[in-house]
């Protein structure tokens, strides 16, 4: 059984390691189309494609590792395991830094999908601290940063589902994002940059201040459900946009598909027993790498197809609009699911039950 950690010191440094692995990824992005199309000799259309083969190598060291490095912190601890990934992830970007070759590009993209799979241990260490009726506020603070055969029960197993539909539709982001302003709005990596900031910005206030009032106004099923619509719109206005001003209230809905993931977590935390928090947290991971391995694969081809110049039909947002109608379809599973919910005797029912 893991011991809880002062949870203030324990939580500070979890955030403190949230952000720099935030700060890190968040100053790649604005270039990295870029320097795909310089090394490969691409177009930023075509440089898509190597982006989503570059999302997808991250993604399966992330599936591979996460529940390795979930079972090693439950066995080692938290703070050891985590450590370590900070490490792995300086040598990541250095990589990246120093690269040469797309052959480079891909090798950093190994090195942080494992560093990256730590963020199981994160949530663990934050269910290590926190009592049951704060845990959803608690995983809003780190944001939203169900393995194969985890599930307890039908509930779960709808759950999961949902998951699966909000990681996929959710990975368009990192996956097309900058490639489709770049696109079709020609932004500068400035202004990509100013549009991250927001991203930062709004979701750090939503989750950071919001998930836990709605959570205990709304309960977390009406929260998870709430957080799959906020997705949905937001995806459908990047779709549409014909300016490019139009993205930033976009990205101001979208922050709220940061209530989804602390809710659902908190959820399905509270079905396994306290020293089964690092098996949990890995499970989910490793499901999340699972879509990841396929979802920026799915959006980046998407758009390419829609965006090249001889495309039957010239939809450079199609990827967005398929990503909207997913999390809609998520949307629909959690209010089906946990309307009828079949948690065992002593667990969230009632306030899960009415979406």
């Amino acid at each position: 059984m893991i011991a809880r950690a002062p949870g203030r010191h324990a939580l500070l440094f979890i955030l403190i390691t949230i952000f720099a692995d935030t700060v890190a990824f968040g100053i790649i992005i604005p270039v990295l189309p870029k320097l795909i199309a310089e090394l490969g000799d691409t177009s930023i259309s075509e440089a898509a494609s190597y982006g989503g083969l570059l999302m997808f190598v991250f993604a399966v060291m992330q599936f591979l590792f996460a529940p390795v490095i979930g079972n090693l912190s439950d066995r080692f601890g938290r703070r050891p395991v985590l450590l370590i990934s900070l490490a792995a992830l300086g040598i990541d970007y250095v990589i990246l830094g120093l690269a040469p070759s797309l052959v480079w590009l891909f090798l950093g993209g190994m090195v942080g999908g494992v560093a990256a799979a730590t963020c199981a241990t994160a949530n663990a260490y934050v269910a290590d601290i926190t009592p049951d009726e704060q845990r959803a506020a608690r995983f809003g603070l780190i944001g939203a940063a169900w393995g194969v055969g985890f599930v307890l029960g039908p509930a779960i197993g709808g759950l999961l589902v949902a998951i699966v539909l909000y990681f996929i539709g959710h990975d368009v982001n990192p996956s097309t994002w900058t490639y489709y302003v770049l696109h079709k709005f020609q932004w500068s990596e400035g202004q990509i940059g100013l549009a991250l900031a927001a991203v930062g910005l709004s979701s750090a206030v939503v989750s950071g201040t919001l998930v836990g009032p709605i959570v205990a106004r709304l309960g977390e099923a009406r929260t998870a459900y709430l957080g799959f619509c906020m997705a949905a719109l937001s995806c459908l206005g990047y779709a549409f946009a014909s300016q490019g001003w139009m993205i930033f209230p976009s990205i101001a809905v979208g922050a709220f598909m940061g209530l989804v993931m602390p809710s659902l977590r908190s959820i399905m935390s509270q079905m396994v027993p306290e020293d089964g928090q690092g098996e949990l947290q890995g499970a989910i991971a490793s499901l999340m790498g699972l879509t990841a391995i396929f979802a920026p694969l799915i959006m980046t081809q998407v758009f390419r197809y829609f965006s090249a110049q001889e495309a039957g039909v010239y939809f450079p947002g199609a990827s967005f609009l398929l990503a909207g109608l997913l999390m809609l379809l998520g949307a629909l599973v959690v209010m089906v699911v946990l309307r009828h919910p079949s948690a065992p005797p002593g667990q969230p029912s009632s306030e899960t039950g009415d979406v």
